[in-house]
This record gives C-alpha cells, structure tokens and sequence, in this order.
C-alpha cells in the first residue's frame, strides 16, 4: 500500500477514535449529572416529606383540645399528614403503605373524639372522649402511636438512601 494512504488511514482512525472517545465521555457525563440531578431532588422531597409528617403530629393535640364543634369540624383531616403521604405516593413508594396506616388511624381517632364530643359539656374533646369510649380511646391510641413510630422508624431506615447528594 502507499505510504500515503497509510498516513490517510491512520489519521482518519485517529480522528474517528477521538470524535467515538469525545462523544462516550459526554454521554457519560450527561448520565452523571443526571443522576446527580435526581438525587437532589430526592433529597429535597425527602426533606419536604419529612417536615410535613413533623408538623402532622401536631394534629393529635390540636384534635383533643377543641372545645366547640366548630372547631372540631376544622379539624377534619391532617393537611400535613395528606401532603407527606402525597410526596411518599409520588417518591417514596416504600413509605406510602406506613403513611396509609398512619393516616387511616388519624382519622379513627378523630371520628372517635367527634362522636364522643357533647359541645353542651364544658370540657376539651379529648378530655370527653377520655371519660365516655375510654377503653376504646385507648386502643385507637395505641394504634395511631405505633403507626407514628413506625413511620419515624422507617424514616430513619431511609435516610441514607434519600439523602445523599
């Protein structure tokens, strides 16, 4: 073969190869930095998740030191709860079954606490539903504070999966 095309061949190769390296090393970087990408966002909805679920355990207070009926049926639903279990649903499908057990026993105890409550009787809500269904307060208690600790258990669990970024 001639020495030129020899050189031709060469130097086409050589281009070809570096233009095949260029292109693997950019894909590989745009799947990093996507990855990259989805891990932050992990992180921030796991955070959001997390502060929603905190500000839901307010809900058990709030519920039992209302007074009037008005104020008890303001209570109806946890927004934080629904929201932390909306982000599970849609993130963290492994904790959404946790958030359904929780929520579900959310709102036992509000049903409770509303059919216990007498608004001619001047005392807090819980503090009705302690007196007229105790041993039934009792076990729906036992149940909300079980699944809150079930929660916070697989919460902890997660962490490191979901925070790291």
């Amino acid at each position: 073969m001639d020495t030129q095309i020899k050189t031709a061949l060469i130097v086409a190769g050589s281009t070809t190869f570096g233009v095949l390296i260029s292109q693997a090393i950019s894909i590989l970087l745009s799947f990093l930095d996507k990855r990259h990408k989805k891990h932050i966002l992990l992180r921030q909805k796991y955070e959001e998740m997390m502060f929603h679920f905190q500000d839901s355990l307010e809900y058990y207070n709030q519920v039992g030191a209302c007074r009037t009926l008005d104020q008890l049926e303001r209570k109806t639903h946890c927004i934080s709860a629904n929201r932390a279990m909306g982000i599970a649903l849609l993130y963290f499908q492994n904790l959404a079954p946790l958030f359904d057990i929780y929520l579900r026993n959310q709102i036992a105890y509000y049903h409770l606490i509303l059919e216990s409550f007498n608004p001619n009787i001047p005392a807090t809500a819980g503090a009705q539903a302690r007196v007229h269904n105790k041993t039934a307060l009792k076990k729906i208690e036992q149940n909300l504070f079980q699944s809150k600790d079930n929660l916070i258990d697989a919460i902890k669990m997660n962490t490191k999966k979901y925070t790291k970024a």
